[in-house]
């Protein structure tokens, strides 16, 4: 396809795709309380499965986003979509409890398929304008992230819980038609080793791809501290979304379910940030955006920190927090995968399986932190930890970024 020929309505296209692929790993979440009692199972097994998507998600990113450098990266959308579809539908009609699990893992390997379209997607356009492609499709993803929570609780409570999964079926197998009818076939560029022996060179095997990965990290000073710096901010952001829902449900705000739905929409609106930061970013001003985005997500967090409980101001407060931190984490993901696939256009699928695997191990880490420091230690922990996350980032930052620039300016 011709870069040129990549049409707004395209981009949009592919967004929506996006969005619709990675709500697959979130719609359990608010719905857990209600499976557990429909299930007659503990919370705790109704909670495995929502790992089970994010264990899943996490696979499929580190053994399956790799292929994209090796085959046809649209047969490998297509088949995972169809994964996603069918691991959704085992989660509306398994009868019992193992088959959710299965289900669940299916639906999380398929949804790793956004980590396939994104730099595929961003490998089309030229050079100049793939910030400004990754940031459209990262509004996608975040837009599919900050809804899919509410989405899933407001169909629950209308319809029986299992019509989310086949809400998601539904939507999956109209995204797997347009991508389908609108998706590229694209022979993927392959970059040999300099050492490899030429009976090789057609082919590289899968295991010396998984490899490859390993020796990227170890080689690219931009990929380490890029994935670092999303390492914490990521963290950070599934912490507060672990730990201010259950702040405001069982603090003085006394949230209810649907109350806690309508802040969740309050981070749909961090999304808007990323079409700036791609733009920034094809401008030459990565390093500002960074700035911005690890500044801004500590600050959200120090809002709360003078947030009167249970006050209409507290309730400003927390949905500035979540505003600030959704568009901070934003801001540095375009930043930092448009730098990332900038390393080696021919190895944007390897680059961004490592990339997004720090992502997903950073995700895990947050999420368990706010569980654990909002059940004994409440909110003012979580906050103080939550900053910590990008405050690190940060020292990191000015430490490889800026300190450099000031020692040369200063000879």
């Amino acid at each position: 396809m011709n870069p040129n020929s990549l049409s707004r309505n395209f981009m949009l296209i592919i967004a929506f795709a996006v969005g619709t692929i990675v709500a697959n790993n979130y719609y359990v979440q608010p719905i857990i309380g209600l499976m557990a009692r429909s299930l007659e199972l503990l919370p705790s097994q109704v909670g495995f499965i929502s790992t089970a998507t994010q264990i899943g998600y996490g696979a499929g990113v580190f053994f399956l986003i790799p292929m994209g450098d090796i085959i046809d990266p649209k047969k490998l959308i297509l088949s995972m979509i169809t994964v996603t579809i069918l691991g959704s539908l085992g989660l509306a009609y398994a009868p019992f409890y193992e088959i959710f699990i299965l289900c669940a893992l299916m639906t999380g390997i398929g949804a790793a398929s956004v980590q396939v379209l994104i730099p595929y997607i961003s490998g089309l356009v030229p050079e100049e304008r793939s910030g400004k492609a990754v940031g459209t499709l990262m509004s996608g993803l975040m837009l599919g992230i900050m809804l899919s929570r509410p989405l899933s609780s407001l169909v629950s409570e209308i319809a029986h819980w299992t019509t989310i999964f086949i809400v998601s079926a539904i939507l999956m197998s109209f995204t797997l038609l347009l991508m389908m009818l609108k998706l590229p076939s694209h022979p993927p560029q392959i970059q040999e080793e300099s050492n490899q022996e030429e009976s090789n060179r057609e082919k590289l095997k899968y295991i010396n791809i998984l490899k490859h990965m390993a020796t990227l990290f170890l080689n690219e000073s931009v990929l380490q501290r890029r994935a670092f710096y999303q390492f914490c901010l990521f963290s950070s952001f599934c912490l507060f979304w672990t730990a201010a829902p259950y702040y405001l449900e069982k603090s003085a705000y006394q949230f209810n379910h649907s109350e806690i739905a309508l802040f969740a929409l309050a981070g749909v609106a961090g999304a808007i940030a990323a079409p700036f930061a791609g733009k920034a970013a094809d401008a030459g001003k990565a390093k500002e955006v960074t700035l911005l985005a690890l500044t801004l997500s500590i600050f959200s967090y120090i809002l709360t920190l003078f947030a009167p409980e249970g006050s209409i101001i507290g309730i400003i407060l927390m949905v500035s927090c979540a505003l600030l931190l959704d568009a901070g984490v934003t801001l540095s993901m375009v930043t930092g995968q448009r730098e990332v696939f900038a390393i080696s256009p021919a190895l944007r699928s390897r680059l961004n399986g490592v990339f997004v695997s720090f992502i997903f191990i950073g995700g895990g880490f947050g999420s368990a932190l706010g569980a654990w420091s909002i059940e004994n230690w409440g909110w003012v922990s979580s906050a103080i930890i939550g900053l910590s996350l990008p405050a690190l980032a940060l020292v990191f930052f000015l430490q490889k970024e800026f300190l450099p620039l000031y020692k040369k300016s200063t000879q």
